[in-house]
């Protein structure tokens, strides 16, 4: 997801900052922030905690949230993780914006007449893995030379069992052939995405 902040000056809009961050992580914060609300009802002690998940997001400068290929997605990502209050970041005049992100589940009317079909689109199973980074290489053992590295970063696999159908799914973040066996080669990176300002999917 990325958003920008825009500001108006001198009667034209400007785009102050802009913070990017994976779809996964953020619902996987959202359902236990949910988790931990659900459990503080049940508590005998409530604190009060929020159904949804608030922190202090840090912004990057619009000139310096470019991604540049090869860098594997470094450039677009904050120098520090989101906090809780916004004096926390170790830059204390930092750029931030306070976000609120919450996302529950469809519930089902039972007393709906249609509820037994739509009760056969339950998920009966769900499987999610996730893995930050993934690198492997390519060796020439006679010579102990390495001739191909490979690196994806934001890879996962969802896999979700109903009655009606079985659902697989993959995503990769950024995926990065690199060739290492010549040091002083044109076009050292293979294969890696382009670079674009608006991702798509595809």
């Amino acid at each position: 997801l990325r958003l920008s902040v825009i500001g108006e000056k001198l009667q034209s809009k400007v785009e102050l900052g802009v913070l990017e961050f994976p779809l996964g992580p953020a619902l996987e914060c959202c359902a236990q922030s949910l988790e931990d609300y659900e459990a503080d009802l049940k508590s005998p002690l409530p604190q009060g905690l929020s159904p949804a998940y608030i922190r202090w997001f840090p912004l990057l400068s619009p000139s310096e949230a470019i991604p540049i290929e090869g860098d594997m997605g470094q450039r677009i990502h904050p120098k520090e993780p989101e906090k809780r209050r916004d004096d926390a970041f170790k830059e204390y005049f930092a750029p931030c914006i306070k976000l609120a992100l919450l996302f529950q589940r469809d519930e089902i009317d039972r007393d709906d007449p249609h509820a037994d079909s739509a009760s056969s689109l339950n998920t009966n199973h769900y499987i999610y893995a996730r893995m930050n980074r993934i690198s492997a290489a390519l060796i020439d053992s006679s010579r102990a030379v390495e001739l191909l590295s490979l690196t994806s970063r934001d890879a996962d696999v969802k896999v979700s069992v109903t009655k009606a159908k079985t659902l697989v799914a993959a995503a990769v973040g950024h995926v990065q052939l690199d060739q290492q066996s010549i040091i002083s080669s044109r076009a050292p990176v293979v294969l890696a995405p382009t670079p674009v300002k608006y991702m798509q999917p595809s």
